[in-house]
């Protein structure tokens, strides 16, 4: 099992859970020792305006029991485990139905977590029914395939879920070794994160999807729930390439001409090295390792998913993109145009006054700007030639 603080840094960094549990009244922390030693050296240099109290609970609660009083005037009680908050939860649970107290028991990963990033009230439990939407799919793809675009072009048009990478590191980390069930956490973002047609849509990245999936939940029972849209690109050395780059660079998405400057700065600056191509060549091996687990991962639960190849998408997203809607029976019509940034800044000035009343197309615009560069034709030219590709 990895240390408390490891497991806390890799979830922080990029979801801010513990940030937001700061200056939250009075909470009252239960689990192993050296969470909660993590915990209290966290939060009390920052608390202000709280009071926080923290618990080993190997060492029993028999210290508790006669001050029921005081347990009655916490907020919640949260249990935080990097080990099992379920066993510990239930221990606690257990001890307030002998104390006869009723004080909200709340698990840090299972309820907290899933609920900031599910939309929900944080301090709540997610034990709850749920109601699955109408409509669910999911992006099934690899590193720098156009997801981004594709996803982030689906969600403006307000009728297709809010498509985003809901399985990364964080929930990877706690599946792996918090005894995190990720398929609830996908059922509750189902319930919650939907467009008011009440769709959902998610994107799973082929080494974070398989990562999850390996982990002991059984992600089986939701598989009828959602439809598949595999998006991949042909040319998987100029993918590779990306990926190089985007590390390089730490530039993945250039969506104003200030950003694409500045990426070709840092361009500018880098030099073509063995270990670059070494490093092209891994990216290259593992983008057809991850397509290979896609395909057999479709074959076994004998799915046809829809298939979008990044190039024609980028050719014409237009079409691809109703193409998807319809294969979703989202719409059975070619409703959404694709309008430059100076058109759709026109329209959108100009539908005020009504002038699209009896037109129920969708008019959005794409964000990203297309990064290809001669630096990195350059790359995989020589890549090419080392490997004899």
């Amino acid at each position: 099992m990895q240390p408390a603080e490891s497991i806390f840094n890799k979830i922080t960094a990029e979801v801010p859970l513990l940030k937001k549990l700061i200056d939250r009244g009075k909470l009252f922390f239960v689990g192993e020792q050296e969470t909660i030693q993590y915990l209290q050296n966290l939060f009390e240099p920052r608390n202000s305006h709280s009071s926080y109290d923290y618990y080993d609970w190997k060492e029993g609660m028999e210290a508790l029991e006669w001050d029921g009083e005081l347990l009655s005037t916490y907020q919640a009680i949260v249990v935080s485990s990097i080990d099992n908050e379920h066993i510990i939860s239930d221990w606690v649970c257990q001890e307030l139905n002998r104390l006869q107290l009723e004080v909200p028991v709340l698990k840090l990963f299972s309820d907290i977590f899933v609920n900031l990033m599910s939309g929900c009230p944080l301090l709540q439990t997610s034990d709850r029914e749920i109601v699955y939407p109408k409509i669910a799919y999911a992006i099934a793809t690899t590193p720098r395939s156009g997801s981004t675009v594709l996803s982030g072009t689906l969600g403006a048009t307000k009728i297709a879920g809010f498509p985003k990478e809901h399985l990364r590191f964080p929930s990877q980390t706690l599946a792996q070794n918090c005894q995190f069930d990720y398929v609830r956490y996908l059922e509750i973002l189902m319930q919650h994160q939907t467009t008011e047609n009440s769709v959902f849509g998610t994107k799973f990245i082929g080494h974070f999807f398989q990562s999850h999936y390996k982990s002991g939940f059984d992600f089986n029972r939701l598989l009828e729930r959602f439809n598949f849209i595999y998006l991949r690109r042909q040319n998987k050395i100029a993918q590779a390439t990306s990926i190089l780059i985007g590390q390089k660079t730490k530039t993945w998405h250039v969506s104003s001409n200030k950003k694409y400057q500045n990426y070709k700065t840092k361009l500018s600056q880098i030099q073509v090295e063995d270990s670059d191509l070494e490093q092209l060549h891994f990216q290259h091996q593992s983008i057809l390792y991850q397509e290979r687990f896609w395909e057999r991962f479709f074959e076994e639960h004998n799915i046809s998913p829809l298939i979008i190849e990044y190039e024609q998408f980028i050719g014409s997203p237009e079409e691809q993109i109703n193409k998807v809607l319809k294969y979703l029976k989202i719409t059975d019509e070619d409703r959404v145009k694709i309008l430059p940034q100076y058109q759709y800044k026109f329209y959108n000035l100009t539908k005020k006054f009504n002038f699209f009343n009896n037109d129920n197309r969708i008019r959005i615009a794409l964000s990203n700007k297309k990064i290809q560069s001669d630096f990195s034709k350059l790359l995989i030219q020589t890549y090419k030639e080392k490997y004899n590709e």
